[in-house]
């Protein structure tokens, strides 16, 4: 008599927003103005004011013509995210207080996002 035993593989990882192989970029419209801890993934239209706590990198992302990001770690009154700014990021500084205007947010390997691309939306720096 021999006993068969079968060994299953660990399931993936699960992120904080469930299994982003999943996960389809069907932005979702929302207008008005939101908070950082009202943010979810793959939702834009939205306007939010922020200060920018630090810059966290500057990387090139290479398609048909060379484009420049730059990450920086902002923050409101009810929470902390990262922002990507898609070219122009450069003028930006630790200490700015900025208002979005079209925002939107992603998933990027694992992490919530508000980014702001030279298409879709505005960004400029106000005084609170």
């Amino acid at each position: 008599m021999s006993v068969e035993t079968s060994v299953s593989a660990p399931p993936p990882p699960i992120s904080r927003y469930g299994n982003i192989n999943s996960i389809k970029p069907i932005p979702i419209q929302r207008s008005g103005t939101l908070t950082i801890k009202e943010l979810r993934p793959w939702i834009r239209g939205f306007d939010i004011t922020c200060i920018i706590l630090q810059h966290l990198s500057r990387r090139i992302l290479k398609t048909q013509q060379e484009v420049e990001l730059h990450s920086f770690l902002v923050a409101d009154e009810t929470a902390v995210c990262t922002l990507v700014i898609w070219e122009n990021g450069q003028h930006y500084r630790g200490g700015d207080i900025i208002h979005i205007t079209h925002g939107e947010t992603r998933v990027h390997e694992g992490s919530l996002e508000l980014t702001v691309n030279k298409n879709f939306g505005k960004i400029k720096i106000i005084d609170w």
